[in-house]
């Protein structure tokens, strides 16, 4: 397998931020209740161009997920690692929120140590189908008995 030396891409690094900086925009334009949907105030419009700037988030994010896979080993822990990231924060906040308002939910308790299982972040569980689907991306093409590597185009 063609191995690349890959150096640090600071345009990828900044695309990265910038969608991370979109993804709290949103989360607090939509979760955080500041549009208001039955208003058309001029503050407001405003609320709706910045939704529509940072729609593209999620998307953006996903590309650089999927171009910064290309050719990488593929590995189990990697997975497992992340999985249990995002349990370990979601049993946080849950907990954070749980005590912040005072209030005790032992089914929403019991979702938090399962959020893949139960469908709680829908981001994650497609993250975790691209994942398994890496070394199938990365296979080396062929076409009528001719073989292809990505780097041939």
């Amino acid at each position: 397998m063609l191995q690349i030396k890959r150096k640090r891409n600071y345009g990828i690094d900044i695309a990265r931020i910038l969608s991370m900086f979109m993804f709290v925009v949103l989360h607090n334009l939509l979760q955080g209740g500041v549009l208001d949907f039955s208003s058309l105030s001029t503050a407001n419009l405003v609320y709706f161009y910045l939704e529509n700037l940072c729609i593209i988030a999620v998307n953006l994010f996903a590309l650089i997920s999927g171009y910064l896979m290309v050719d990488r080993k593929w590995k189990w822990q990697k997975l497992i690692i992340l999985w249990c990231t995002v349990i370990f924060w979601s049993v946080v906040t849950t907990l954070g929120f749980m005590a912040f308002k005072g209030t005790f939910n032992a089914k929403l308790l019991v979702k938090s140590f399962f959020p893949v299982l139960l469908n709680q972040y829908w981001y994650f569980n497609g993250y975790i189908v691209l994942f398994l689907l890496i070394p199938f991306l990365n296979a080396p093409m062929s076409i009528n008995g001719t073989s292809f590597s990505k780097h041939s185009f």
